[in-house]
């Protein structure tokens, strides 16, 4: 795939063409990023919710690593469900962790430990990870960006960023998820991400 640099135009796939429009929504309630407690917690009752809720936040994404905003938030839709799906806090509260990043031994902040499906050689096995928790969700835009931008594994993903295909290949190479199938699935997900745009 390769999105055009504004954003609007067809997106070149023979299996699968679709159209990624130019959004412009007006997203409801702000988060502030360096809230002493979590914000509020995010509700989203359907995809479409989710999907708003993200446009802005996503576009940050795009501004500063020119992967397109839709993709985006398609990578955070698969990893959450939708927003349903999101980690929880020990406490109940959410984690905000909306590519689920795992706490690693550079991660400072705060996690929690979840159980979590890995793909080891070519079998699902569950193991205990930790998980990184930010105080709202634009935290862990922000926390991606961050996460993505600054270790070494992605530069090859983010050289071509605007290639949809390109950069969830290059995502998968370097071992973002231990699904073989993640890059296909996140362009599932975006084709459906993209519909809810259009309307």
């Amino acid at each position: 795939f390769q999105v055009n640099n504004n954003i609007t135009g067809q997106v070149n796939s023979a299996a699968s063409p679709f159209v990624i429009k130019n959004v412009n929504k007006e997203i409801s309630g702000k988060e502030s990023v360096n809230n002493s407690a979590p914000a509020a917690e995010p509700s989203f009752n359907e995809p479409k919710d989710f999907v708003s809720a993200l446009i802005a936040p996503a576009q940050k994404v795009q501004q500063t690593l020119g992967v397109p905003f839709e993709v985006v938030i398609a990578q955070a839709a698969l990893e959450t469900g939708w927003g349903q799906k999101i980690i929880k806090g020990q406490d109940g509260t959410s984690s905000n962790n909306l590519f689920n990043i795992k706490a690693d031994s550079r991660w400072s902040g705060d996690k929690v430990t979840k159980e979590t499906l890995e793909f080891e050689q070519g079998a699902m096995v569950k193991k205990a990870e930790p998980f990184r928790m930010y105080q709202s969700l634009t935290d862990s835009v922000d926390d991606y960006i961050n996460f993505l931008s600054t270790s070494e594994r992605y530069q090859d993903a983010l050289q071509d960023s605007s290639n949809v295909e390109h950069f969830l290949q290059g995502l998968q190479k370097a071992g973002y998820a231990t699904d073989p199938q993640y890059a296909d699935k996140i362009l599932g997900t975006l084709k459906t991400v993209t519909n809810l745009l259009a309307k």
